[in-house]
């Protein structure tokens, strides 16, 4: 039996994909997440073998998360992995943006969680909504020309816990008036 359950955020897709030495395929991908954002999943009579699990969960705007992979040998064990924490998703309202002028960073996360949001030094907290969703404006003013890594996670304030950071996305900050 293997079995994955946490937290990642309301209507989030996810989908599980089996890698053996034989193959590779999809196991799951009708499982969302509920209201609160938790998920539970169990598969059984997997083939005994060595296996790779990667967890893959997308958002209602199809922006998915960090990959998270799991590797067991199903010959000596079974694999529970519980309290999972997702990754948020990560994006923007523009992906360019003039100098002085506000970046928004938006995406998913788990409702009520606190989202830490990265931008090269430059580091901003907000809560997500009751929805998982979250809008954080960021001003680009002492910003230099040109690209910026951005990078989000999401800590459980209750439970004292951080998730892994996001996939790491690009914002481009312009001289232009109209980019």
């Amino acid at each position: 039996t293997v079995t994955f359950s946490g937290e990642a955020f309301p209507g989030a897709k996810i989908l599980v994909v089996d890698k053996d030495i034989r193959s590779e395929k999809i196991v799951s991908q009708d499982i969302v997440a509920i209201e609160e954002g938790k998920f539970s999943v169990s598969f059984v009579g997997i083939l005994q073998s060595q296996h790779s699990f990667a967890l893959l969960v997308k958002d209602k705007e199809n922006r998915t998360t960090q990959t998270k992979f799991f590797n067991i040998d199903t010959l000596a064990n079974d694999l529970t992995v519980k309290d999972i924490l997702v990754p948020p998703t990560t994006g923007f309202t523009q992906g360019v943006v003039t100098r002085g002028r506000n970046a928004v960073v938006i995406g998913y996360a788990t409702p009520g969680n606190d989202v830490k949001i990265e931008i090269g030094e430059i580091k901003k907290e907000i809560k997500a909504a009751k929805d998982g969703s979250y809008r954080a404006e960021v001003d680009t003013g002492t910003f230099e020309f040109g690209r910026h890594s951005v990078r989000v996670k999401q800590g459980d304030p209750e439970e004292k816990r951080e998730s892994d950071f996001s996939i790491t996305k690009t914002l481009v900050v312009s001289h232009l008036t109209s980019p």
